[in-house]
């Protein structure tokens, strides 16, 4: 996990094929990832919690 990639919200949400704008409103909702605050205006994800995030979508389809 120490050399976990940092998924900026334009990366997040091409791997989710959805708008950056639609990453903003998913923050914070039960079992998306926490976001990591870069900056004080950028904050990005973990690759291994987007990951583990969209394997437990695809389980529940």
């Amino acid at each position: 996990m120490l050399n976990d990639r940092i998924l900026t919200v334009k990366q997040t949400a091409q791997l989710l094929t959805v708008h950056p704008n639609t990453v903003y409103n998913y923050v914070g909702t039960e079992g998306f990832p926490p976001c990591i605050r870069l900056t004080e205006r950028r904050v990005g994800f973990r690759l291994s919690d987007v990951q583990a995030y969209l394997d437990r979508q695809a389980a529940a389809a």
